[in-house]
């Protein structure tokens, strides 16, 4: 992740995600202002590149795919297919479901800190979205953990 990203001066709060490196930045006007570690995708179901925005939140949230996963600070970024950013354990390799899991104290960050979308009168349509997500790039299974390499803010 970079200090600063010209790319995103022009957003109030935006995410940027690193499938390769596994790493996220949160990002005011350009500059970051947090980042840490991700667990993306399993190689059975990756979790697709390409420009999100984060949608609505819950505290806690049961999976949709097995009840038995309890989700805490989900902020959900692609509603059709329960895609989102929360809690749960890091196991040191992709392991999630399309889904990218975050350490608790900055998946509660990310939960105060995002901006959901604005719903119009009616709540079938998004008057206004807030936070973009952009998701990055591919992880590379055969190669090894990027964790294991040296990491630097550039």
């Amino acid at each position: 992740m970079r200090k600063e990203d010209p790319e995103l001066a022009g957003e109030a709060k935006a995410i940027r995600i690193g499938l390769r490196q596994q790493v996220f930045g949160a990002y005011e006007r350009g500059r970051l202002v947090r980042w840490g570690p991700v667990s993306s995708e399993a190689k059975k179901m990756p979790t697709p590149s390409g420009e999100y925005w984060l949608n609505w939140r819950a505290k806690r949230h049961v999976s949709t795919s097995n009840s038995k996963w309890i989700l805490d600070w989900y902020f959900n970024f692609e509603n059709c297919e329960g895609r989102a950013l929360h809690a749960y354990e890091m196991p040191g390799e992709p392991a999630s479901h399309i889904c990218v899991r975050l350490l608790a104290r900055d998946a509660k960050w990310i939960y105060e800190w995002g901006e959901s979308w604005e719903l119009a009168e009616s709540a079938r349509s998004i008057a206004k979205k807030r936070t973009p997500v952009w998701i990055d790039g591919v992880y590379h299974f055969a190669s090894p953990p990027p964790w294991r390499l040296e990491l630097r803010v550039q």
